[in-house]
C-alpha cells in the first residue's frame, strides 16, 4: 500500500512538471509573437545600399567625427537592412552635422557639495539621408546620444573616455531612424 502511494505522488509530480513546462513553453511562444525576422521596414535585407559620408563637426571636440562615422557604419552593418558602401555608389547618402556636445551634472560629491560626481555627456547630431538618384531627402532630424560619466580627479579625461560610448548610442539611434523610416 505504501509503495502505491509513492507512485501516485511521483506520478502527480511528473504530471505537474509536464503541465508547468507546457505552460511556460506556451507563454514563451506568445512572448515572441510580435518578433519579425529580418528588416523591420518590410523590405528585403540588402536590397538598398547606404553610404555614410563624414559628418561636419561644429562642436569644440575634434575627435568626434571619426568616432561617430565608424560607430554608424558598424551599427548599419550589424543591422543588416542596408548594404554598406564605402565608395560613391550608395543608393542612400547619409550625411550629418555634429551640432552640440553637452555636459550636465547629475549628482554631487557627498564630501564636497560644489563638485559634481556624475555627469551626463550628450552629443546631438542632425542626420540627413538623401536618395542618390532623385535627390529626395528621406530623413532630416536630430538624434541624441548620451552616457553617464563618473568623474574622478580629471573631468576632461573622463569625458574623452566617454566619447566612444556616446558615439555608439548615437549610432544605434540613428540606425533606428534610418531603418524604421516610413519612406
Amino acid at each position: 500500500m505504501r509503495a502505491n502511494r509513492t507512485e501516485t505522488k511521483s506520478s502527480r509530480g511528473w504530471s505537474l512538471g509536464i503541465l508547468l513546462a507546457a505552460l511556460l513553453g506556451a507563454a514563451g511562444l506568445t512572448g515572441c509573437a510580435g518578433y519579425a525576422l529580418g528588416p523591420t521596414n518590410h523590405r528585403v535585407s540588402g536590397e538598398r545600399s547606404v553610404q555614410v559620408n563624414p559628418f561636419r563637426n561644429t562642436t569644440i571636440e575634434p575627435r568626434l567625427t571619426a568616432e561617430v562615422g565608424n560607430a554608424l557604419r558598424k551599427a548599419l552593418q550589424q543591422d543588416g537592412t542596408f548594404r554598406l558602401e564605402t565608395r560613391d555608389e550608395g543608393d542612400i547618402l547619409v550625411t550629418g552635422t555634429l551640432v552640440k556636445l553637452d555636459r550636465s551634472y547629475l549628482s554631487l560629491n557627498p564630501q564636497d557639495v560644489i563638485s559634481p560626481r556624475d555627469y551626463r555627456v550628450s552629443l546631438t547630431a542632425r542626420i540627413v539621408a538623401t536618395e542618390r538618384g532623385t535627390g529626395k531627402v528621406l530623413v532630416d532630424r536630430e538624434v541624441v546620444g548620451y552616457t553617464t560619466v563618473r568623474v574622478g580627479s580629471d573631468v576632461n579625461s573622463a569625458e574623452i573616455r566617454s566619447i566612444p560610448l556616446i558615439a555608439e548610442v548615437l549610432a544605434r539611434r540613428a540606425t533606428s531612424v534610418l531603418v524604421d523610416g516610413d519612406w
